[in-house]
């Protein structure tokens, strides 16, 4: 995979299921700043990067999402510190329903545009289905296009299984390299099938 003009990203959990996404935008030179709750996972990011002697650079940042104010100051130092995000992947679930937002809106007020690539997991409704208007607020923003990876499952035929690690990551580098605005990793049809 190469990705043109290698910029800055940042990657909201980046050191799980996204982590090959990661190590592959700092291969293709990218400066990629990592926020994560794990300070161990975060350093063995930045280790491996260097042992591999990639072009770009991990700047991992220890942080809670789910602490909405700390989390966007966070962010705002990481600004400060590598410079502006081109591009945002987020893999933000669980009680913070309302982090991704607040991210996006935040990245509106930067002095530059910025792309927006919002991975949604679908273990617990039909991902394709914008049931509360998820969508909307995001596209009213002027500054950051709005992307969605949707995560599916693999239809084996007698079973289905979730995505590994590895199909995730491409999937996002798929959707960083097409800038489709909505990319479905695997299967979400029938959603019955779901394991």
């Amino acid at each position: 995979m190469v990705i043109k003009d290698a910029k800055h990203a940042l990657v909201v959990g980046g050191t799980g299921m996204l982590r090959g996404a990661v190590l592959a935008l700092a291969e293709s030179g990218w400066s990629v700043t990592v926020m994560a709750r794990s300070q161990r996972r975060l350093h063995q990011l930045v280790e491996e990067v260097q042992q591999r002697g990639y072009k770009g650079a991990i700047h991992p940042v220890v942080t809670d999402y789910t602490l909405e104010k700390e989390w966007l100051e966070d962010c705002e130092r990481a600004k400060e510190a590598y410079g502006l995000f081109q591009c945002v992947i987020a893999w933000i679930h669980g009680p913070a329903v309302h982090a991704p937002l607040q991210l996006a809106r935040w990245l509106e007020q930067s002095e530059s545009p910025s792309q927006f690539y919002h991975v949604i997991g679908s273990s617990g409704a039909d991902p394709t289905v914008d049931q509360v208007g998820r969508r909307a607020p995001f596209q009213k923003l002027q500054r950051v296009s709005y992307h969605e990876v949707v995560l599916g499952f693999i239809d084996e035929g007698s079973y289905s299984r979730w995505l590994t690690h590895e199909e995730i990551s491409s999937g996002v580098l798929h959707a960083l390299e097409t800038s489709e605005k909505q990319v479905i990793v695997g299967s979400v049809r029938p959603w019955t099938k779901r394991p």
